[in-house]
């Protein structure tokens, strides 16, 4: 019995009788006949009518005859399918996924493979190959395709490379908790990218630049765009445009005030706070560039501090009164806490000293 093969395409039977070999064209389904003893009936591997880029095939051909035997011998519909891979170099070797005689299985590819494969199945690549170290290739498009004629199918792939991304101070400090809600990135072809995870960022090969770095509501890109090549395994430290800022608090001569209360206040609304050592000094990490709000108070009194803090510096706070009942008030305090309290002057007012310190009076 011969299945799966139209009428207009026979297939060749070749027996051997009495001593002699006939070839016999089968159309119908089904064939049978008288064949000596010990020999073997052959069919042809592909239906006439077959060509180089369509057939009907089978992988069976040959049957020895030993009794009366059936045979059923199935032909199958076919394409011949060329895959091309491109810009692997490196990469570990794909593995097309086929279907051949009703089998599926898997064949590597290294540059051109070429193949009959089952009409009305399915050829594919991985979308993506990866090595393990840092590195992975990405396919350009779908790798792939359902087989219903002749076919050449190329898949390219793009390296990718892990990167780590880090945020810091502009003087290097890595930046506090919490990291960035999100960084904006420009490729090599000038596409943008959002990124909100930053242990598992794959990027192509090329030059990337910083647009965008979303820290607490505001953008803190540095004002010079920071460019990374990416590289396997590579980390990519991005230096950002917020500043350290040290606050000194001191009394009307100038003896530091410990554990006065420091206050800064983000754009989103969120606070940060600390107190003065014994020093009066407190450290504000990852102080706004622009226009920010400094409040430090102490016992009841308090002054605020409003600045471009757009490099790190170093600024020297009292808590000067806003009303003349507060002067007699103060006045009356300065002497209560004189040695440990803020003192109580007039309105604020910034100057420099020779140093190059910033102090507000």
């Amino acid at each position: 019995s011969v299945r799966n093969v139209p009428y207009a395409n026979p297939v060749g039977v070749t027996f051997w009788q009495n001593g002699q070999s006939f070839t016999q064209y089968v159309h119908a389904e089904t064939w049978s006949d008288w064949v000596d003893h010990g020999t073997a009936v052959s069919l042809t591997r592909e239906a006439l009518g077959s060509t180089d880029s369509e057939r009907w095939g089978t992988e069976t051909t040959d049957f020895p005859v030993q009794r009366s035997e059936s045979f059923t011998v199935t032909y199958m519909h076919q394409y011949w399918v060329t895959m091309v891979v491109e810009d692997l170099a490196d990469a570990p070797t794909p593995l097309l996924n086929i279907t051949q005689f009703n089998n599926t299985r898997q064949v590597p590819v290294t540059g051109q493979w070429g193949g009959w494969v089952d009409a009305a199945t399915e050829v594919s690549l991985p979308p993506t190959l990866a090595d393990g170290h840092g590195t992975r290739w990405l396919a350009h498009k779908s790798t792939s395709e359902l087989v219903q004629g002749a076919v050449t199918l190329t898949a390219a792939y793009t390296p990718e490379y892990r990167v780590i991304l880090a945020f810091t101070t502009a003087e290097g400090r890595t930046l506090p908790a919490p990291l960035p809600s999100r960084v904006l990135l420009v490729g090599p072809e000038g596409d943008t990218t959002g990124v909100t995870s930053y242990d598992t960022l794959w990027l192509p090969a090329g030059v990337w630049r910083v647009a965008e770095v979303v820290w607490h509501g505001a953008n803190i890109a540095p004002s010079l765009p920071a460019v990374f090549s990416p590289t396997p395994g590579g980390a990519w430290t991005i230096g950002t445009g917020v500043h350290d800022l040290q606050v000194v608090a001191t009394d009307f001569a100038g003896i530091p005030v410990a554990g006065a209360d420091v206050l800064f206040n983000y754009p989103d609304g969120r606070a940060y706070r600390t107190v003065t050592d014994e020093r009066g000094y407190a450290f504000m990490p990852a102080v706004f560039p622009g226009a920010s709000l400094i409040r430090v108070s102490h016992l009841g009194l308090s002054t605020i501090a409003e600045g471009d803090f757009s490099q790190s510096d170093t600024l020297s706070l009292a808590a000067p009164p806003s009303t003349p009942s507060l002067v007699i008030a103060s006045l009356i305090l300065i002497v209560a806490i004189v040695s440990v309290g803020l003192a109580v002057r007039g309105s604020p007012v910034w100057r420099r000293t020779s140093q190059g310190k910033r102090h507000l009076t």
